[in-house]
């Protein structure tokens, strides 16, 4: 009881981005120790093996030193399932929905934490009541997918006549559902989705659970209200004149031109050199952006295709999705004030609408850090590890990203490589709030310094 005070201050200290970090933190923490059980692995695990992997998870990365199908026992992979899903949904949207649920309140810390971590608009005394229907409907999102993959799965291993009956069927459904999206891209099969037997109708399935698990908890929750409004009746314009607010008009329309463009653009760049179909090359663009799936081997992808699947993992998902990345929401920003600039415009417009200044700084930290923090991983992997530069510079941007695709280099980084990339999937889930509620908080300058002039261009 006596160091209670001293342990309220440093709570009420912490700003929210860090409140989250810590969260995470705590989570990757206990997920170390739960896969470093004796029953959790088949031969067992290293310490920095199960540190690596629970971070992945907790991350919703799919970068792995181990094979996920054959080193884990079902109770490891069960051990995963939770750590994805505890990383897809955030960890405060979690504890805030069980708080709520058994009727208590969340303290206003964590409730900041919550707001900034996923809502970012201020919902004030809404916030338990979203918060429940936005796990509500990932859940149900959940369950429907999981429903429509377990007879394809169930038909494929009759078909293969591996002995794995109805009960294996359903739990892979379960579980690969939660992975696509939670956008953590871990597989029950050696081969992942390359398996030979591994069937097209739930490649189907995923690509839709995946790019719903990337488009953000809010997009989907109007997608809900929508629907909600619909069926009593009433005019689904709850936006003004658009059905839709303009944050999810932005996501769906970058989302929709990353996926359509980059599909193309890969199937372009792979045609005559893999035979790579449109419909894989589509399947990488949307799934592989963000869960990291895919149904071609990375490392028969050309070199242009590479780096442009590297820009579209950069990009990642949307703010307050299961996805890493700058998010689309920054993209769009980013290039309305390139625009505006190039056009001696003082305010940055989209779709008739003026972004606020803070919005458009925080956009520009955003991809100055993220640019940065890359740069300096590749520079730092390339000095650690004897892989090529492509690898390397595919094995950072992925998990940075948290996309989780790999030229095959994970399982064979040197022990600072490791730690290198563990960091980088933190960093890609949880630093970029984390830095600029650090860096908006800060105390201005009472004084302003003489003016400096400096050649540019």
């Amino acid at each position: 009881m006596a160091f209670s005070p001293f342990a309220r201050n440093i709570r009420q200290s912490l700003a929210p981005g860090a409140m989250a970090a810590a969260a995470f933190a705590a989570v990757i923490f206990a997920g170390t120790l739960a896969l470093w059980l004796p029953g959790a692995s088949r031969a067992g695990l290293s310490f920095l093996e199960a540190f690596f992997t629970a971070t992945s998870a907790v991350c919703v990365t799919g970068l792995t030193v181990v094979d996920t199908a054959t080193a884990f026992t079902p109770l490891g992979h069960a051990i995963l399932l939770a750590l994805m899903e505890a990383g897809g949904l955030g960890i405060m949207t979690i504890a805030a929905f069980g708080f709520w649920s058994i009727g208590r309140r969340l303290p206003f810390s964590h409730q900041a934490a919550l707001d900034d971590a996923l809502y970012q608009r201020g919902v004030g005394g809404q916030m338990p009541r979203i918060t429940r229907r936005i796990v509500t409907l990932a859940l149900s999102i959940q369950a429907a997918g999981a429903a429509a993959m377990f007879p394809f799965l169930l038909s494929a291993h009759g078909a293969a006549g591996d002995g794995r009956g109805p009960l294996f069927a359903a739990w892979s459904a379960v579980f690969h559902t939660v992975s696509a999206f939670c956008n953590a891209g871990f597989s029950l099969y050696p081969d992942g989705l390359a398996w030979a037997g591994f069937p097209g109708g739930v490649a189907a399935v995923m690509v839709p659970l995946a790019l719903l698990g990337g488009l953000g908890h809010m997009a989907l929750h109007e997608f809900r209200e929508i629907g909600r409004r619909l069926r009593r009746g009433l005019p689904p314009r709850a936006h003004g004149i658009h059905w839709l607010s303009l944050h999810t008009r932005v996501v769906l329309w970058v989302t929709l031109g990353l996926t359509a463009g980059g599909g193309a653009l890969l199937w372009a760049l792979t045609a005559g050199r893999g035979g790579a179909s449109a419909g894989d090359a589509w399947f990488l663009a949307s799934a592989g952006r963000t869960s990291g799936f895919s149904a071609l081997p990375m490392d028969s992808l050309p070199l242009a295709a590479a780096l442009l699947l590297t820009g579209l993992m950069f990009v990642g998902g949307s703010p307050g999705s299961c996805a890493g990345g700058i998010k689309t929401t920054s993209l769009a920003i980013w290039f309305g004030r390139l625009w505006a600039s190039l056009r001696s415009e003082h305010e940055v417009a989209i779709a008739g609408y003026a972004i606020p200044p803070e919005l458009v700084w925080k956009s520009g930290m955003i991809v100055g850090l993220a640019t940065i923090w890359n740069l300096a991983g590749v520079f730092l992997l390339s000095v650690t590890e004897s892989a090529p530069l492509s690898s390397i510079w595919v094995e950072q941007v992925s998990a940075f990203a948290t996309a989780g695709l790999t030229m095959g280099i994970t399982a064979d980084l040197s022990f600072s490589g490791k730690i290198w990339i563990m960091l980088s999937m933190f960093v890609g889930r949880v630093g970029p709030l984390t830095i600029l509620f650090w860096v908006a908080h800060t105390h201005p300058k009472k004084y302003r310094l003489p003016l400096g002039r400096v050649m540019v261009g």
